[in-house]
């Protein structure tokens, strides 16, 4: 339904000097497709890229290279009052905080009858009924319509920003962290929402969260960005049960889940700017297997020795860009960051601490501490980067 291929967005500021620009690159050669009757899921820490790719997806922003297609058609080619009437009314958006995201001095009604209002869909009793079957939808009842925003709690107002983003009966609804702001059992409740609603209306989606335990209940297929770049895409139960990018590894362990026992991966290394990129992989300044290797050159993207799976059209396909996958094959050191003492040059070789028998969470060092969950020392050999 919608595809980026090779989208950059880069943003300018003011530099170090007075005539001097620098260039905040918030989109890197970003490649993504979105189908309809999917939902895809873009997870990545914060300032990652999420919501800018979310913007190129509505459409709300031009990229600034590459191309944005809109059922096989280039988007921003297309006459602007088409556009307007094809594309927007094809597409719904759920922001990540729905107390600012509506009108706090209009009524509920009058929020879910402005598109269609403003698209001019219907009668004026026509328009009335669907705020009514809105309403309805989401589960809030008619007397809501009266209400103003403000009266309403967190887990009401989304569920309005839900209604106002069905209000066009659209094909896909892109939603920017929607359980964001909202406490653990409402967000339950506005999860079960949108997957009831997704198999009701035969509804896409692009489902965005820095969560990445969420976004596996939600998703069909999973992409992984990091600083501006798609470091690993797949179907989400492949990528979450055997994650080939070391990024992803660690996502997964930065959030706890009651089915797996996880390993607590806490990376190290300088994080790195926006404003100037490292070269080759941006995650190789906190991944305990970065080499030269990854230095030189942003990785080629990878296809899983199973990808060609699934209807022939790519559905089954597992990509990541990464020099040293893990591959589901070669896990990464037990305890994560903890293991940092025991990995090679380029990660794949255990060093002899662990090959002597003390276990992968002794290091190689004579200054152990005690305590094996914080180790104070690091390994000598500066090749590799990897976690604590």
């Amino acid at each position: 339904m919608i595809r980026l291929d090779q989208v950059h967005v880069r943003h300018r500021i003011r530099g170090t000097g007075f005539f001097r620009h620098a260039a905040v690159h918030a989109l890197t050669a970003a490649s993504l497709e979105v189908r309809r009757g999917e939902i895809l899921g873009l997870v990545g820490e914060s300032g990652c890229g999420k919501s800018t790719l979310a913007r190129m997806l509505t459409g709300l922003q031009r990229p600034t290279e590459g191309s944005v297609s809109f059922r096989g058609e280039d988007l921003w080619n297309m006459p602007r009052a088409r556009r307007r009437v094809e594309f927007g009314s094809s597409v719904g958006v759920v922001f990540q905080d729905p107390s600012t995201a509506l009108n706090p001095r209009m009524p509920v009604g009058r929020i879910l009858r402005d598109p269609l209002d403003v698209h001019r869909r219907g009668t004026e009793a026509e328009r009335t009924a669907r705020v009514e079957e809105l309403l309805d939808l989401v589960g809030l009842p008619p007397h809501t319509a009266r209400s103003l925003p403000g009266r309403l709690s967190g887990g009401q107002r989304q569920r309005v920003a839900i209604a106002r983003a069905l209000a066009l009966e659209p094909q896909l609804i892109v939603a920017d962290e929607p359980t964001s702001a909202l406490d653990v059992s409402v967000r339950a409740q506005v999860l079960n929402l949108l997957v009831e609603l997704r198999e009701r209306l035969d509804l896409g989606m692009v489902f965005i969260s820095h969560d990445i335990q969420t976004v596996r209940y939600l998703a069909d297929r999973l992409a992984v960005l990091y600083l501006g770049r798609v470091v690993e895409e797949g179907p989400a139960a492949r990528v979450t049960a055997a994650p080939a990018h070391p990024y992803t590894q660690a996502l997964l362990s930065a959030t706890p889940s009651l089915l797996e026992k996880t390993e607590r991966i806490i990376l190290t290394g300088p994080v790195p700017s926006a404003t100037n990129p490292p070269s080759g992989c941006p995650f190789r300044t906190r991944c305990w297997k970065a080499d030269e290797e990854c230095a030189t050159v942003f990785p080629a993207a990878s296809l899983g020795a199973d990808g060609g799976e699934g209807d022939g059209q790519g559905d089954g396909e597992h990509r990541w860009h990464c020099v040293h996958p893990e591959n589901g094959a070669e896990q990464a050191p037990a305890g994560g960051g903890r293991a940092r003492t025991e990995v090679s040059s380029a990660g794949s070789t255990p060093s002899p601490a662990s090959e002597s028998g003390h276990g992968p969470e002794t290091p190689e060092t004579a200054e152990t501490p005690e305590t094996p969950e914080n180790p104070e020392t690091e390994t000598p050999d500066t090749s590799a980067r990897s976690t604590q």
